[in-house]
């Protein structure tokens, strides 16, 4: 009786390792991701992931190589407002899609070629909007800055999933002050995970963003 050929194994590339990674981080926080938690969803030996990804920072760019890969398009041809507003909604679904591995991109200090690939058309949208080079990667740097701190404090990536909630007994020893002037802010005010929290976040970041560029503009007029 001849023995049935074994099933062909997977190759594994760099892009499958980053993809497994972040799944894991998905799944369980980026804190919990190793070498060896991710040789073992692979199901291979430690040791072999060291031929593709020679270290842990190497792994940790490739994932965010792999979460560029996935972001939505950018509107770039509609002028700055709407080129800012669908890189909010890009952020927004990676970080609903990756909830452990979104904190990564948010987080790490040296952007990779793909997502500078990608942020290279909102310079471009802002240059043809008036602000000069440095103004515009200000801006939006600014605005990203932003969005991350809005994301990571909202709850959406796993980054903050061992923080309590707020109780009663965290109110305790306030002044009556500070009492008051809590009790005058609407509940949903603190509500930051809602969809609807995020876009008037977004909302007043591209006031923000408008003002700046009228403040460019009246700079130039003196001049």
């Amino acid at each position: 009786m001849k023995k049935r050929p074994r099933p062909a194994m997977r190759p594994v590339t760099v892009g499958r390792i980053a993809g497994a990674a972040i799944a894991l981080a998905d799944d369980e926080g980026l804190q919990a991701l190793s070498m060896r938690k991710l040789a073992s969803r692979l199901g291979i030996e430690a040791m072999s992931l060291y031929h593709h990804v020679p270290s842990k920072a190497a792994l940790l760019d490739a994932m965010v190589d792999e979460l560029a890969r996935v972001l939505p398009p950018l509107d770039l041809g509609d002028g700055w407002r709407a080129c800012l507003s669908s890189a909010a909604a890009a952020w927004l679904s990676l970080a609903k899609g990756h909830p452990g591995a979104f904190s990564l991109v948010a987080t790490r200090a040296q952007a990779r070629p793909l997502l500078l690939d990608w942020y290279a058309g909102i310079f471009d949208v802002m240059g043809r909007a008036g602000f000069d080079p440095l103004e515009g990667a200000r801006a939006t740097t600014s605005f990203f800055v932003a969005l991350n701190g809005f994301l990571l404090a909202a709850g959406r990536p796993l980054f903050f999933a061992d923080v309590p909630e707020p109780s009663a007994e965290s109110m305790t020893g306030l002044s009556p002050q500070t009492l008051a002037a809590l009790h005058t802010v609407p509940p949903e005010a603190w509500n930051l995970a809602s969809d609807e929290a995020y876009q008037a976040h977004v909302a007043f970041l591209l006031d923000a963003v408008a003002a700046a560029l009228g403040s460019a503009s009246e700079r130039d007029t003196d001049a």
